[in-house]
């Protein structure tokens, strides 16, 4: 079986500020995560730019 290596992060104390981070990380096209948990109200927000 294969095994993988996690790195968790959260990159702000408070949903508003992960947020940022990854509309940030987006926007630069550099260091967006794999994987990313929200809350379901935000989710449109994201799908729309194609994540």
């Amino acid at each position: 079986m294969d095994q993988f290596d996690v790195d968790v992060r959260s990159p702000g104390a408070h949903d508003a500020e992960v947020y940022q981070q990854l509309r940030l990380a987006m926007a630069s096209r550099s260091d967006v995560p794999d994987l990313v948990m929200m809350n379901c109200i935000t989710v449109p927000e994201f799908t729309e730019t194609g994540i």
